[in-house]
């Protein structure tokens, strides 16, 4: 039996499989689970964390691998309980800040280019 294009995501929605979003939903928890016991002790193993948490070592070592985790961790500014106090939102933009940052030291490369500033003179670029 063929099943149209159209039909396909609710033939895998019939049989139980999630995709795209709702998949990754499902494992927003277990993301912040990892990240706060990655920050909070820094004598656990990323297999550790693995194990503790009902996941791969990959998936745990994909959410840890910015270089703002690693100096959150190394700090040892945050306990578990500080942690634990953060709301989602809070604890979303704490481990963001390292994306933000890079995109920000990345701009300032940019517009120090000399293609950067050719533009500019031509009066190209408004920003």
């Amino acid at each position: 039996m063929k099943i149209k294009h159209g039909n396909y995501s609710r033939a895998l929605a019939s049989n139980g499989r999630l995709g795209g979003l709702a998949r990754g939903k499902k494992y927003e928890n277990k993301r912040r689970q990892s990240q706060e016991l990655y920050i909070a002790n820094i004598k656990i193993t990323i297999k550790e964390i693995a194990e503790k948490v009902g996941v791969s070592i990959g998936f745990v070592s994909d959410c840890t691998k910015s270089q703002f985790m690693k100096s959150l961790r190394y700090s040892q500014k945050f306990t578990i309980q500080d942690l634990l106090k953060l709301n989602d939102e809070q604890f979303q933009a704490l481990t963001l800040q390292d994306d933000i940052l890079q995109d920000l030291a990345k701009m300032e490369r940019i517009k120090k280019s000399d293609d950067y500033k050719q533009l500019k003179r031509d009066k190209l670029l408004k920003f």
